[in-house]
């Protein structure tokens, strides 16, 4: 796939993720996770959110029903929040990829060490689909990403248009639904730990991020999109302070 070609797909997942944030899903209320399967749950309190989106406790359930009606979607648990709740990635790509999963991550790593070798795999394989980390909401209380996120994940599960199915055919989509699902639950901007998250990536002291820097080291994302929420009126860039000497903004 060309840088170009790329790029067009880029930005037209862009819009579909901020469409999606524009509307928040409506749903049946349902309780939150338990002790038995992922998509089993119990009571819980949540703080309300401020407009009618998904509770954590809805989004197990939903991402069940999605993954049991959908060719394209793969959903895993991959460790739990510092207050015990399950962290969610779904993988989203055209049905025959998801089957040889293991193979793309395998250029993705030798990308890193012998980029040769990593095109003579590709060719050998004739296929290669770029993988793109999505971050639902790493602030607990900046809700929208996750919705965004929710949305994204119907789309490309159930619609055929052109658009999707370019997509799906030229990526791999890796969503980490939500990342501090303990912020959500009690309306938060940290997670139950009190630690903010998204300060926490170089030292990696929260299960929340340990979770998804396995998942980054595992996959190599070509784009890591952040899912932030309620800045007005627009905010791209690294961060807001503090940030890390390593970003442009800090360096000149």
């Amino acid at each position: 796939m060309g840088k170009n070609k790329f790029w067009r797909i880029f930005a037209l997942l862009l819009v579909i993720v901020f469409l999606g944030a524009l509307a928040a899903p409506a749903g049946p209320r349902s309780p939150s996770q338990g002790n038995g399967p992922w998509w089993v749950v119990t009571p819980e309190s949540e703080v309300p959110l401020p407009y009618d989106g998904y509770l954590y406790s809805q989004i197990a359930p939903k991402l069940r029903e999605i993954e049991q009606t959908s060719n394209r979607v793969r959903v895993e648990v991959i460790g739990q929040s510092a207050g015990g709740r399950n962290l969610f990635l779904v993988t989203l790509s055209a049905p025959e990829a998801l089957g040889r999963l293991g193979q793309y991550q395998a250029i993705r790593q030798t990308m890193l060490k012998d980029p040769e070798k990593a095109q003579d795999m590709i060719e050998k394989f004739g296929d290669f689909k770029v993988p793109v980390f999505i971050n639902g909401s790493i602030h607990g209380n900046e809700y929208p990403g996750v919705d965004a996120a929710m949305r994204l994940i119907e789309k490309l599960a159930y619609d055929n248009s052109p658009e999707t199915m370019e997509i799906l055919n030229n990526m791999i989509l890796l969503i980490n639904v939500v990342q501090n699902p303990d912020g959500r639950v009690l309306g938060t901007r940290a997670n139950a730990n009190g630690f903010d998250l998204n300060r926490d990536f170089i030292t990696q002291s929260q299960p929340e991020v340990q979770a998804t820097v396995r998942v980054l080291r595992e996959w190599n994302p070509m784009i890591f999109l952040d899912l932030h929420g309620f800045v007005n009126p627009m905010l791209i860039e690294p961060c807001t302070p503090p940030h890390n000497p390593n970003y442009e903004y800090d360096l000149t």
